[in-house]
């Protein structure tokens, strides 16, 4: 489970992700379906990322009350100027 403690430990946290036998299948999985799409598996990566932002951005919007800020935002504008969330 990734939280902010562990990232002091990222690297190390990666590491056992590559090599840990409980996550080859998983490994396995991806690395077929990227070989499958050969050329476009980036593409295909960045556009699934891009599309769930989306859809997250969405729903974090329809979860204000209208005309409200959405609390992320809030937040970053808290943390550009200075100020405590």
């Amino acid at each position: 489970k990734l939280e902010m403690d562990h990232l002091d430990h990222m690297k190390e946290l990666i590491d056992s992700c590559l090599t840990n036998p409980e996550f080859q299948r998983g490994r396995d999985e991806a690395r077929d379906e990227c070989w499958g799409c050969r050329g476009t598996s980036a593409k295909a990566t960045v556009d699934y990322l891009v599309a769930k932002q989306e859809q997250l951005a969405a729903f974090e919007q329809s979860e204000q009350p209208e005309g409200d800020t959405p609390r992320r935002a809030k937040g970053i504008f808290r943390k550009a100027h200075g100020a405590s969330a």
